[in-house]
């Protein structure tokens, strides 16, 4: 595989986006570690979202809760490693 190609991709906003396709049910993040760049596109708060985030990128994600507090009230959850549970009983703010 040849890594070292370049290549130009038009990028959006979310805001761009929901004024093309209309606001989402639900919204998927995986940008690998530029959920905060992704948010900061991001005007008004979503119905519900996720994204993804590690242990040594925790900061980032205190990031973006502290950006999506800004849009709106959220309230979170979270799941640990592979598992498909809730990690908390209860959603929090």
């Amino acid at each position: 595989n040849d890594w070292s190609t370049k290549a130009t991709v038009l990028m959006v906003t979310l805001d761009q986006l929901i004024d093309i396709c209309g606001t989402p049910a639900f919204c998927k993040i995986d940008v690998e570690n530029f959920e905060y760049e992704v948010f900061t596109g991001l005007s008004k708060a979503l119905p519900a979202l996720s994204f993804e985030f590690h242990e040594e990128t925790i900061a980032n994600s205190a990031k973006c809760l502290g950006k999506l507090d800004s849009l709106g009230t959220y309230e979170y959850n979270f799941v640990m490693f592979d598992s498909f549970e809730y990690a908390l009983e209860t959603w929090v703010d």
